[in-house]
């Protein structure tokens, strides 16, 4: 059945057909999870696709302060910023709202949130509880399958991290 449904979802492309939406109880729960650990020196990798090259940087937090640099999409650091993991959690959400309001009025659909492997909802970390992988999808109302652009989305991979002393 779910094999049905992810080939339904990729081929007829119906409206609505593939909806998943940000469980965001869950992102908000992980968030508060990450606040209580109460680290505040870490370093990590972000990659960020949407559409335009990927922009990836290394972030190095210290006294809860992150440094950004960008290793690839220097040109879009002031709109594809992550300087903590707390802006991830923040960057994901403020992404949502602005998806889940275009849904809302019937201006995108099949709005499907996932991780890479489109089986399970978002993927977390387990030790530390931010979001490793986010992967959205959606389609535009004027979707055509010929034409390249209709479509649209972007991911958010955070790698690499580690607790500093």
């Amino acid at each position: 059945v779910v094999a049905i449904l992810l080939f339904s979802c990729t081929i007829r492309r119906e409206r609505n057909l593939c909806v998943k939406l940000l469980d965001v109880g869950k992102l908000e729960k992980m968030r508060s999870k990450w606040k209580q650990l109460g680290i505040r020196n870490y370093s990590f990798n972000y990659r960020i696709w949407r559409g335009m090259p990927f922009v990836c940087a290394k972030v190095k937090v210290t006294d809860g302060v992150g440094k950004v640099q960008f290793t690839k999409g220097d040109e879009y650091r002031h709109t594809e910023r992550i300087a903590s993991i707390d802006d991830a959690f923040d960057y994901i959400l403020k992404r949502y709202i602005i998806h889940k309001k275009h849904f809302d009025k019937g201006e995108i659909f099949n709005l499907y949130y996932s991780s890479n492997d489109f089986s399970k909802s978002e993927k977390y970390n387990d030790e530390y509880f931010f979001p490793e992988y986010f992967v959205v999808s959606y389609e535009y109302e004027d979707y055509d399958p010929k034409m390249i652009g209709s479509g649209a989305g972007y991911s958010v991979v955070i790698s690499d991290f580690k607790v500093l002393e």
